[in-house]
Formats: structure tokens, C-alpha cells, sequence
């Protein structure tokens, strides 16, 4: 968990220590947290959860296969890019 408030706060220049942003309005500040964590879960592939699909590769062959903490769930079946993050339909 504190890794992840690492994160935000190197990605959220609202977060960060000393420093001159600040949100204003909480629901931008909300939304905007909203952002980062559907980049987290869905966008970025971490390399911990990469799965061996060829153990035997050669250089510049593919090893592994990029998996997302939305991925492992169930969610998606690969990692999206940033535009099909933001076209998803979110759940009412």
C-alpha cells in the first residue's frame, strides 16, 4: 500500500510534498485519483505478474506476457491501451 501512495504521488503532482498544486475542487481531485488507479489496474503491466510463455527464447524473442492487476481478475483478457480505458463503459 505504500508503494502504491509512492506512486500517486510521483504521478500526482497534487500529492506530492512541497509542493505549489493543490486541488481546489475534491470531485477533480477524486476524478483524477480515479484515473490513476484505472492506469494502475488496467494500462500498466507489472512485471511481477508477467507469465513465461516461452522459456527457451532467444535474444530479442518474447519471453513473457505483459499482465495487469486487471488481468489476473478477470477483467480483461489483455492490457489495455489508454484510449480503450477511457471508451470502457464504466458500471452505474
Amino acid at each position: 500500500m505504500e508503494s502504491r501512495h509512492g506512486n500517486y504521488r510521483k504521478d500526482h503532482k497534487r500529492l506530492a510534498r512541497r509542493s505549489a498544486c493543490h486541488a481546489k475542487a475534491v470531485t477533480l481531485h477524486d476524478a483524477h485519483i480515479d484515473l490513476l488507479t484505472g492506469i494502475y489496474n488496467f494500462v500498466d503491466a507489472n512485471q511481477a505478474f508477467r507469465q513465461c510463455i516461452n522459456p527457451h527464447a532467444q535474444r530479442f524473442e518474447v519471453k513473457y506476457k505483459p499482465y495487469s492487476p486487471a488481468m489476473l481478475e478477470g477483467f480483461t483478457d489483455h492490457c489495455l491501451t489508454l484510449e480503450e480505458l477511457l471508451m470502457r463503459r464504466v458500471p452505474g
